[in-house]
């Protein structure tokens, strides 16, 4: 029995991990990427849900919103979106 609230193996979403690999991952959950910006250039009307797992994730000081309808992205559990940019004080 599967005790998630979701498919797992759905192929219409887009996993997005700390431990993630924006080179080899498929964004999958048994294949995440590491970076919001890398899973939104793999989103398409086909695949317009993004996951984000726990984790603080640095990303680009500019993010892209692609042109897709109904496109979403669900932070499951603690997500921080920092600019890795950014300046350390």
């Amino acid at each position: 029995m599967n005790n998630f609230l979701f498919d797992t193996t759905d192929p219409s979403v887009i996993v997005v991990s700390k431990s993630g690999n924006d080179d080899a991952g498929k964004g999958s959950f048994t294949s995440p990427v590491k970076t919001l910006t890398h899973a939104l250039s793999l989103a398409t009307a086909a695949r317009p849900t993004i996951f984000m797992l726990p984790g603080v994730y640095a990303e680009a000081a500019m993010i892209t919103w692609p042109n897709i309808s109904g496109l979403k992205v669900i932070g499951m559990g603690g997500v921080t979106i920092s600019n890795g940019n950014a300046a350390v004080a």
